[in-house]
């Protein structure tokens, strides 16, 4: 191999690499910053569920500061980014799930869940490997409860019409990325309780999970040319995710995980994407929704095609 095709075949590799990182930089920035915001709203005199309800919004918002940069420096496409369009549609879900999730708390604490496994780490453990275990066991048995939910969304005609709110994005980026606010009461039974069922992790002041891991699902939606390079192969990137949002028919139900790429291999839905170009996404038969309500109704109406 001459030096010229050694610069062909490694420089994209590395230029991915350095952009990678400096996208980390950012994300730790933010998680800096949001650890701050908490504090902060935590000494206010507001009553608990205002308090609550702005910090999840002010969290929202930083977290996704670096990946609007991203899309903005190093874009994946050359669609246009509506993210005034996309940002009410996630104020809109985020103030509904808000007040869904201390129904669901409740509702465990009340149903008085004994998981199967139960794995306990102290506060002191230096095991680096525990550490990487326990951080990673949890999101690996979440993304295999996801993967086949997510399987049942695209199967079942009732969790399709929720879930096709999503998939009618046309012009998808980290905050056009919106899902339809009732999916996660469907998440409910379908996945919380029998992840609540099997498992439970206690690693106080240890399991951390870093700022980039809280917003994976923006990340994976995300209208930027930083990919994994060959590691998303192992976790999945917005590139492999694209796959499942393309409008080519050989695409279809495709790549249903969000974190690792291994249960589509294991349950042959793998669709090994290109990485360095982002495919057309949509929904030939929907359009995405216009305003709030048409986000809010478009699951209960027979046809959306004039919704756009």
């Amino acid at each position: 191999m001459n030096l010229s095709q050694f610069d062909k075949q490694f420089r994209p590799v590395v230029r991915a690499a350095f952009l990678f990182c400096v996208l980390l930089l950012l994300f730790e920035i933010a998680s800096k910053l949001s650890q701050a915001t908490s504090a902060f709203f935590s000494s206010l005199d507001f009553p608990a569920e205002v308090r609550g309800l702005l910090l999840a919004v002010l969290l929202f918002s930083i977290l996704n500061v670096p990946l609007i940069l991203a899309e903005r420096f190093s874009p994946g496409t050359t669609n246009r980014r509506n993210y005034l369009q996309g940002a009410t549609y996630w104020l809109t879900h985020i103030v509904i799930t808000y007040f869904w999730s201390k129904i669901a708390i409740a509702t465990i604490a009340k149903l008085q869940i004994t998981p199967l496994f139960t794995w306990s780490i102290k506060d002191n453990s230096s095991n680096g490997l525990i550490i990487v275990a326990a951080l990673l066991l949890p999101i690996l048995v979440y993304d295999f409860f996801y993967y086949w939910f997510h399987r049942a969304q695209h199967r079942f005609a009732f969790l399709w019409r929720f879930h096709e709110v999503h998939h009618s994005i046309v012009h998808m980026n980290c905050i056009n990325s919106y899902h339809h606010v009732l999916e996660e009461v469907l998440r409910f039974p379908c996945m919380t309780i029998p992840i609540a069922l099997l498992l439970k992790i206690e690693a106080p002041q240890i399991i951390i999970l870093s700022a980039f891991i809280a917003t994976w699902g923006q990340y994976i939606h995300s209208d930027t040319s930083i990919h994994l390079g060959k590691l998303g192969s192992i976790v999945g990137d917005n590139a492999h995710h694209r796959i499942h949002h393309s409008i080519a028919e050989q695409h279809y139900d495709k790549n249903f995980a969000a974190f690792f790429p291994v249960w589509d291999r294991l349950f042959g839905t793998y669709h090994r994407p290109v990485r360095g170009r982002l495919i057309p996404v949509g929904l030939s038969d929907k359009s995405p929704p216009k305003t709030a309500i048409d986000y809010l109704l478009m699951p209960f109406r027979r046809d959306c095609k004039n919704v756009s």
